[in-house]
Protein backbone atom coordinates (compact mmCIF):
# COMPACT_ATOMS: atom_id res chain seq x y z
CA UNK A 1 0.00 0.00 0.00
CA UNK A 2 1.40 3.38 -0.91
CA UNK A 3 1.44 6.43 1.31
CA UNK A 4 -1.21 8.16 -0.79
CA UNK A 5 -3.62 5.19 -0.67
CA UNK A 6 -3.05 4.89 3.10
CA UNK A 7 -3.91 8.57 3.53
CA UNK A 8 -6.96 8.13 1.31
CA UNK A 9 -8.21 5.19 3.41
CA UNK A 10 -7.73 7.12 6.65
CA UNK A 11 -9.47 10.15 5.17
CA UNK A 12 -12.37 8.03 3.95
CA UNK A 13 -12.75 6.37 7.34
CA UNK A 14 -12.70 9.74 9.09
CA UNK A 15 -15.28 11.14 6.67
CA UNK A 16 -17.49 8.07 7.10
CA UNK A 17 -17.47 8.24 10.90
CA UNK A 18 -20.10 11.03 11.23
CA UNK A 19 -22.24 9.31 8.60
CA UNK A 20 -22.09 6.04 10.52
CA UNK A 21 -23.13 7.84 13.73
CA UNK A 22 -26.06 9.45 11.87
CA UNK A 23 -27.05 6.09 10.42
CA UNK A 24 -27.01 4.56 13.91
CA UNK A 25 -29.19 7.43 15.16
CA UNK A 26 -31.63 6.95 12.30
CA UNK A 27 -31.84 3.21 12.98
CA UNK A 28 -32.46 3.87 16.68
CA UNK A 29 -35.24 6.36 15.84
CA UNK A 30 -36.81 3.91 13.39
CA UNK A 31 -36.82 1.24 16.08
CA UNK A 32 -38.44 3.58 18.61
CA UNK A 33 -41.09 4.63 16.07
CA UNK A 34 -41.86 0.97 15.27
CA UNK A 35 -42.26 0.28 18.99
CA UNK A 36 -44.64 3.22 19.38
CA UNK A 37 -46.62 2.30 16.28
CA UNK A 38 -46.99 -1.25 17.53
CA UNK A 39 -49.33 0.11 20.21
CA UNK A 40 -52.46 1.00 18.29
CA UNK A 41 -56.11 1.03 19.24
CA UNK A 42 -56.34 -2.49 17.88
CA UNK A 43 -53.65 -3.69 20.28
CA UNK A 44 -54.83 -1.85 23.41
CA UNK A 45 -57.19 -4.09 25.25
CA UNK A 46 -59.22 -3.86 28.43
CA UNK A 47 -59.79 -6.69 30.84
CA UNK A 48 -63.14 -8.44 30.84
CA UNK A 49 -64.78 -10.87 33.17
CA UNK A 50 -63.93 -14.45 32.15
CA UNK A 51 -67.57 -15.11 31.22
CA UNK A 52 -67.34 -12.51 28.42
CA UNK A 53 -63.98 -13.52 26.97
CA UNK A 54 -65.42 -16.15 24.60
CA UNK A 55 -67.94 -13.67 23.19
CA UNK A 56 -65.42 -10.92 22.39
CA UNK A 57 -62.87 -10.87 19.57
CA UNK A 58 -59.53 -11.62 21.18
CA UNK A 59 -61.28 -12.19 24.50
CA UNK A 60 -61.07 -8.53 25.52
CA UNK A 61 -62.69 -5.17 24.98
CA UNK A 62 -60.69 -2.98 22.61
CA UNK A 63 -59.86 0.52 23.78
CA UNK A 64 -61.39 3.10 21.45
CA UNK A 65 -64.11 0.73 20.25
CA UNK A 66 -67.86 1.07 20.70
CA UNK A 67 -70.05 -1.86 21.72
CA UNK A 68 -73.82 -2.05 21.66
CA UNK A 69 -75.83 -3.83 24.33
CA UNK A 70 -79.56 -3.94 23.75
CA UNK A 71 -82.00 -4.86 26.50
CA UNK A 72 -79.66 -6.08 29.24
CA UNK A 73 -78.39 -3.68 31.86
CA UNK A 74 -76.78 -6.61 33.70
CA UNK A 75 -74.72 -7.44 30.61
CA UNK A 76 -73.67 -3.79 30.24
CA UNK A 77 -72.65 -3.71 33.91
CA UNK A 78 -70.69 -6.90 33.41
CA UNK A 79 -68.74 -5.31 30.56
CA UNK A 80 -67.80 -2.41 32.87
CA UNK A 81 -66.77 -4.75 35.69
CA UNK A 82 -63.61 -6.11 34.04
CA UNK A 83 -61.94 -2.76 33.32
CA UNK A 84 -63.17 -1.39 36.66
CA UNK A 85 -61.59 -4.29 38.55
CA UNK A 86 -58.29 -3.44 36.84
CA UNK A 87 -58.48 0.16 38.12
CA UNK A 88 -60.08 1.88 35.12
CA UNK A 89 -62.40 4.82 35.62
CA UNK A 90 -65.87 4.17 34.21
CA UNK A 91 -68.83 6.41 33.48
CA UNK A 92 -72.54 5.89 32.99
CA UNK A 93 -74.63 8.53 31.20
CA UNK A 94 -78.38 8.55 30.64
CA UNK A 95 -79.18 5.31 32.47
CA UNK A 96 -81.28 6.37 35.50
CA UNK A 97 -82.03 2.76 36.48
CA UNK A 98 -78.31 1.96 36.83
CA UNK A 99 -78.13 0.75 40.43
CA UNK A 100 -75.01 1.39 42.45
CA UNK A 101 -75.67 -1.61 44.70
CA UNK A 102 -76.05 -3.94 41.70
CA UNK A 103 -72.93 -2.42 40.11
CA UNK A 104 -70.88 -3.05 43.25
CA UNK A 105 -72.25 -6.58 43.42
CA UNK A 106 -71.09 -7.35 39.89
CA UNK A 107 -67.60 -5.99 40.62
CA UNK A 108 -67.64 -2.32 39.57
CA UNK A 109 -65.51 -0.10 41.82
CA UNK A 110 -67.91 2.65 42.90
CA UNK A 111 -65.00 4.91 43.88
CA UNK A 112 -63.99 5.01 40.20
CA UNK A 113 -67.47 5.37 38.73
CA UNK A 114 -69.01 8.59 37.43
CA UNK A 115 -72.82 8.46 37.26
CA UNK A 116 -74.87 11.01 35.33
CA UNK A 117 -78.31 9.34 35.41
CA UNK A 118 -80.39 11.98 33.60
CA UNK A 119 -78.38 14.51 31.60
CA UNK A 120 -81.51 15.55 29.64
CA UNK A 121 -80.62 17.91 26.79
CA UNK A 122 -76.95 17.84 27.84
CA UNK A 123 -76.51 14.15 26.94
CA UNK A 124 -74.08 14.81 24.08
CA UNK A 125 -71.97 17.31 26.03
CA UNK A 126 -71.76 15.08 29.10
CA UNK A 127 -70.99 11.96 27.06
CA UNK A 128 -68.29 13.75 25.04
CA UNK A 129 -66.66 15.10 28.20
CA UNK A 130 -66.57 11.67 29.83
CA UNK A 131 -65.32 9.91 26.69
CA UNK A 132 -62.37 12.31 26.72
CA UNK A 133 -61.28 11.46 30.27
CA UNK A 134 -62.59 8.03 31.29
CA UNK A 135 -61.51 4.59 30.10
CA UNK A 136 -65.01 3.11 29.65
CA UNK A 137 -68.31 4.94 29.20
CA UNK A 138 -71.74 3.32 29.16
CA UNK A 139 -74.29 5.65 27.61
CA UNK A 140 -77.87 5.58 26.47
CA UNK A 141 -78.82 8.33 24.04
CA UNK A 142 -82.17 10.03 24.60
CA UNK A 143 -84.99 9.04 22.26
CA UNK A 144 -84.93 12.44 20.53
CA UNK A 145 -81.23 12.60 19.63
CA UNK A 146 -80.22 12.83 15.97
CA UNK A 147 -78.16 10.09 14.35
CA UNK A 148 -75.38 12.64 13.75
CA UNK A 149 -75.25 13.40 17.49
CA UNK A 150 -75.19 9.69 18.32
CA UNK A 151 -72.14 9.19 16.08
CA UNK A 152 -70.12 12.07 17.59
CA UNK A 153 -68.95 10.26 20.75
CA UNK A 154 -67.83 7.34 18.58
CA UNK A 155 -65.74 9.70 16.47
CA UNK A 156 -64.04 10.99 19.63
CA UNK A 157 -63.00 7.45 20.51
CA UNK A 158 -60.73 7.19 17.49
Amino acid sequence: MTASSSTLSEGTAEAAEPLLRQLASVKELQSRIRDMQATTLETKSLATLPAFAAALPGGTLKQGAAYSVDGSLSLAMGLLAGPSAEGAWCGVVGVPEFGAEAAAGIGIDLERLVLVPSPAEHWLTVTAALVDVLTVVLTRPPASVSSADVSRPGARLR
